[in-house]
């Protein structure tokens, strides 16, 4: 499972990019907190990926996926980040399958 990481590269933001942030998750302040100052990862098939990519493109973040190298080009890396989302939801699904299979 791959995890994400988020490093803020402005952090005069900080405090929008959380409010933006757990209106889109419903995660709580302390665990969106730690996610936006780089303390905590969380897998990347929890949030959708346009979510991301809206996160990018409006605010000065940078994502870090653990276990793979993202592209520099935004557009290029908007569509890396949308092709492991959907690998990463697709591999979940399959999971749940052989589980419900296995009874």
């Amino acid at each position: 499972m791959l995890s994400l990481r988020l490093k803020l590269d402005n952090p005069k933001n900080k405090i929008k990019i959380i409010k933006e942030l757990r209106i889109a998750t419903g995660f709580g302040l302390r665990e969106t907190k730690r996610l936006v100052e780089g303390t905590e990862t969380i897998p990347l098939a929890s949030i959708r990926a346009t979510v991301w990519a809206y996160l990018v493109a409006h605010w000065d973040i940078t994502l870090f996926i653990e276990g793979a190298d993202m592209p520099t080009d935004p557009h290029e890396a908007k569509i890396f980040m949308e092709v492991l989302w959907h690998r990463e939801c697709a591999n979940a699904l399959y999971k749940e399958l052989y589980a419900l299979r296995a009874k």
